[in-house]
């Protein structure tokens, strides 16, 4: 791909291959840049954007922006008649998990029910030789910037040494949390906001089967799995209505201007 942007509902990406991403990772993880971020925005993250300016700044911010879902493919190929390839967060993750088992680089996990984060150690450390995972937190306490909970939690990355954050809040606590205090993190080169993902490296919750991630279908597993996800569909349906005004106007906008 040639790195063209794309704006969706005014959230700028870059179009990139799953290889050139994994190259501005490897950027990223070896940057002199304190507290670069990562967002993985899907459908359902970009019409809340769409509805709140602060949140937008806020994901417009990132150092790198992976789009994230089905929903965002077909919004892509709905303004640009472009494909891109369908590369999800946690695959990215899992990326860096991978690298930094090997440079030798710490991790914190902050995020999920109380013990979910510390079985999604338990797991990783099984899975990745010689991965260095320097601490766990629970996601349940005032986030509030200036709270003493939340200065307690950051105390606590910083005494771990951490040089990769992984925020598991989901949308939007984790990005807003993620911009507030990046500047309060001493030694964490790289934050990424990862919604879900603990819950799924701690044996929590499945993965869907290869075949329907291949296909794009793991959001009818994940509804399948957790009906309660259902109530999420109507941001789905704004969000794809958006996307098609935005195009209409593009279209006219093309029209006028040939």
């Amino acid at each position: 791909m040639n790195n063209s942007a794309i704006n969706i509902l005014g959230i700028t990406f870059k179009l990139r291959s799953k290889e050139e991403i994994i190259k501005e990772i490897k950027g990223l993880l070896t940057s002199r840049q304190k507290s670069e971020t990562v967002f993985t925005p899907n459908a359902e993250i970009l019409f809340k954007a769409y509805r709140d300016d602060t949140y937008r700044k806020t994901i417009n911010s990132a150092s790198l922006l992976i789009p994230d879902g089905i929903g965002i493919n077909i919004a892509i190929k709905a303004l640009s008649k472009k494909r891109s390839e369908r590369t999800t967060g946690i695959e990215i993750a899992e990326y860096v998990l991978g690298a930094a088992s090997k440079n030798g680089q710490r991790i914190f996990l902050l995020g999920g029910k109380d013990g979910i984060a510390e079985k999604a150690k338990e797991r990783l450390e099984s899975r990745y030789e010689n991965i260095c995972i320097t601490g766990t937190h629970h996601g349940y306490f005032d986030k509030s910037k200036n709270s003493d909970e939340n200065s307690a939690i950051v105390d606590i990355i910083n005494n771990s040494g951490a040089d990769i954050l992984f925020v598991c809040f989901g949308a939007p606590m984790q990005e807003i949390w993620i911009e507030q205090n990046s500047d309060r993190l001493l030694y964490v080169k790289l934050s990424m906001g990862l919604g879900g993902c603990l819950d799924v490296w701690s044996g929590n919750v499945p993965r869907a089967p290869k075949i329907m991630r291949s296909l794009g279908l793991e959001w009818l597993y994940r509804i399948v799995r957790q009906p309660k996800r259902l109530r999420r569909l109507p941001n789905l349906v704004g969000f794809l209505f958006a996307v098609m005004k935005q195009s209409r106007i593009s279209q006219k906008k093309e029209r006028r201007e040939n």
